[in-house]
């Protein structure tokens, strides 16, 4: 699904409203290992994006320093910018500096620092639409090798978009779009408040402030656009009452 060059040249011409595409990147503690072929990947997908791409990573300056991800400068053939924050980061936190940071008129893209961009990710959004959000699938990637997506994984009630189920033993809501695959008007994420500091659910929670309070348009790409990288250190393998935090944080 990789858009052409004449395709992406006529976005171009008609889009007036947005100047580049921003991905936001939270780096967390021991997690730079992962962050070269985070690059690599978005690099690629760079390639076939119809506006300029700006890669902000965030991080606690308690953890890193410019100095340990100078390796990152050139890597990518984009413009990155590394954004030391002073105290712990987490996901949510460090999304919303990147929002803060970036160009007015951007359009934010998620990529957290263990998972990859495939190739078609920028060309999945129409930056003719205003007021919108896009999701796209999500395939794990699991040991160096992509698992094809298949199951639902863990969303919002009552949302038309999706078909909404619940396992027997999982009381948590589904649909099967992976909301980590976001990509939103900067506009709009601050319109909504931005990301709830969460470490859990965050781009749940979020996506339902945004279309609460702005009620935008959704756009979503069944093609593959992000691979989740599944390893023990991630945040979603940890042992949560999911029930109770979707109670708690959602109603």
């Amino acid at each position: 699904m990789i858009v052409s060059s004449h395709k992406i040249a006529t976005l171009k011409r008609k889009c007036m409203n947005f100047s580049s595409m921003t991905v936001m990147t939270s780096l967390g503690k021991g997690r730079d290992s992962y962050l070269p072929q985070t690059a690599q990947s978005i690099s690629a997908a760079a390639q076939h994006s119809p506006l300029p791409v700006r890669w902000i990573i965030s991080y606690s300056s308690l953890d890193y320093s410019n100095r340990d991800l100078e390796h990152l400068d050139g890597i990518c053939g984009i413009d990155t910018t590394l954004l030391p924050i002073e105290g712990p980061v987490n996901a949510a936190t460090g999304r919303n500096h990147a929002i803060m940071h970036a160009d007015k008129k951007s359009i934010m893209v998620n990529c957290d620092s263990d998972d990859l961009f495939t190739e078609e990710r920028f060309s999945m959004i129409d930056i003719t639409q205003e007021n919108t959000l896009w999701l796209c699938a999500a395939d794990d990637y699991v040991d160096g090798e992509v698992i094809p997506f298949d199951t639902p994984r863990g969303g919002i009630w009552g949302y038309p978009w999706w078909e909404d189920r619940v396992d027997t033993h999982d009381t948590t809501p589904h649909f099967k779009c992976h909301l980590a695959t976001l990509a939103i008007p900067r506009y709009l994420a601050i319109k909504a408040g931005g990301y709830p500091a969460l470490d859990y659910m965050e781009d749940s929670v979020f996506v339902k402030k945004v279309h609460d309070i702005c009620s935008p348009h959704l756009i979503v790409y069944p093609h593959v656009g992000y691979l989740y990288r599944k390893h023990k250190k991630q945040s979603s393998a940890r042992d949560y009452d999911k029930h109770q935090l979707w109670t708690t944080w959602i109603s």
